[in-house]
């Protein structure tokens, strides 16, 4: 799980630093605005290179063997599917959560809540979408096992068969 998280700030840390290249002006440079990246991409790559020491310091070092009878291709499908869509309606949730606050809070129309120029709401479809996704992605994840599994007993049973 933890080199997950560290792929996930990785990638977000190299999108940072390509708008930061991106919308970079000689005029108006800032090393701060390569810090943050910088700081995130040796972060990750810590926390890739240190998970499995930190794994065995928080499972008490219990590098206990697991044994996979009776587990089929269709469960450990089922169950990487389930664990992407837990992944990405979490971590949408909260963005999307917040954004929603704001726009009944927008819409209530009291000036106090007024923020001028802060009228778009495009910056709410990345996380509801991605929270959809993730909904989608767990209501379905045993079709999809389903559907890859059949697709792999049929290419199997065709290469068998030539």
């Amino acid at each position: 799980m933890l080199r997950l998280a560290a792929l996930n700030w990785f990638l977000s840390s190299i999108s940072q630093t390509a708008f930061s290249i991106y919308s970079y002006q000689s005029s108006s440079f800032s090393i701060f605005a390569f810090a943050v990246p910088a700081v995130l991409i040796i972060i990750s790559i810590l926390c890739w290179c240190l998970a499995p020491t930190l794994s065995h310091l928080f499972t008490n070092q219990n590098d206990g063997k697991a044994t996979l009878e009776g587990v089929t291709l269709r469960n450990l499908y089922a169950t990487a599917f389930t664990g992407l869509g837990v992944y990405f309606a979490l971590g949408s949730f909260a963005r999307m959560f917040s954004w929603a606050h704001y726009y009944i809070i927008y819409k209530s129309g009291k000036p106090e809540y007024a923020v001028p120029g802060t009228d778009s709401f495009y910056s709410l479809s990345e996380p509801a979408m991605t929270f959809i996704a993730g909904i989608a992605l767990l209501v379905t994840a045993d079709t999809w096992a389903r559907k890859l599994t059949k697709k792999s007993d049929s290419e199997q049973g065709a290469a068998a068969n030539p």
